[in-house]
């Protein structure tokens, strides 16, 4: 699985294909190339993605599930849709456990 993550934290769980997720409102992103910096400043941490990390991120708004997004990312990544669901599951997973996403 991709690493989106520059700072791992112990949280491991995978979102619910069909569970729709948001950003969190005050979390603040900005790009960097073709990566995302997310900024939690209620904790004062911060958090980097990758280039499909990226991707996902910019796509969260108008595809709020996994599956949504694994559907969308078919189209511009050389994966199954099944892979891609499964990731994106994981990192909805990932940010809902750090609160820069919540279910919604």
């Amino acid at each position: 699985m991709l690493r989106w993550f520059r700072k791992d934290r112990a949280v491991a769980t995978h979102a619910p294909a069909d569970v729709p997720f948001r950003r969190s409102g005050h979390v603040v992103s900005t790009g960097e190339g073709d990566r995302t910096v997310l900024l939690d400043p209620m904790r004062g941490e911060y958090f980097g993605l990758d280039e499909v990390g990226t991707r996902i991120w910019e796509l969260l708004p108008e595809h709020p599930t996994a599956a949504a997004l694994g559907d969308r990312l078919f189209d511009e990544y050389d994966a199954s849709p099944e892979r891609l669901r499964a990731d994106a599951a994981a990192l909805l997973g990932k940010l809902a456990g750090l609160g820069l996403v919540v279910r919604g």
